[in-house]
């Protein structure tokens, strides 16, 4: 009988150094700009879903106090993205932040083992990443009903609706109503 197991674990940071200085290059929910990690997410923050009238009565409050929301005002089963920049409009472009969080892995590793007994060999790889983000929103990971298009399960049975007000995920809307599809750190898993 032998036998042979290696393994390793790589620990990975990475930081853009010089590009155009303050000037950054943007791509869909991520941003490539000095200081941070290369191509990070860049992403609104969710304040909260509205969930109960309770909810609505504050966003209602906030309308009153002068306050606006960003694609549109927030209705139950909604994404409410916070106001970061203090401006009084919750969500807009200006709210975004970055978030350090990428899909480039900080952690890899892997382990490799090997058994030989009376002319029988057994091999096993087993390798990973961690700390890895992906942005799930495509078109299985949405809430906008679009014609033809099918569903993620998860998001249909664990939306928001008047009987289900401690959903996972906000109500289904029509294809062009954006209230919940905006870039957020919400899809970010």
């Amino acid at each position: 009988f032998s036998y042979s197991i290696s393994g390793n674990v790589g620990f990975v940071q990475n930081e853009v150094l010089k590009f155009q200085g303050e000037n950054a290059a943007y791509g869909n929910q991520n941003i490539l700009i000095e200081g941070h990690s290369i191509w990070t997410y860049y992403v609104r923050e969710v304040d909260r879903m509205v969930r109960t009238q309770e909810d609505l009565d504050w966003v209602e409050s906030e309308l009153a106090a002068g306050n606006s929301f960003f694609p549109r005002t927030p209705e139950l089963g909604d994404l409410v993205y916070k106001d970061t920049n203090g401006d009084g409009i919750y969500g807009n472009d200006d709210d975004r932040v970055i978030t350090d969080k990428s899909n480039n892995p900080t952690i890899t590793f892997g382990l490799s083992a090997n058994f030989n007994w009376k002319n029988i060999d057994l091999s096993m790889l087993w390798q990973g990443a961690g700390n890895v983000y992906a942005y799930y929103f495509d078109n299985s990971h949405r809430t906008n009903v679009r014609n033809g298009y099918l569903f993620n399960a998860d998001i249909t049975d664990n939306r928001w609706t008047p009987d289900n007000p401690e959903a996972t995920y906000p109500r289904l809307l029509f294809q062009n109503d954006n209230q919940n599809s905006v870039t957020s750190d919400f899809w970010l898993r």
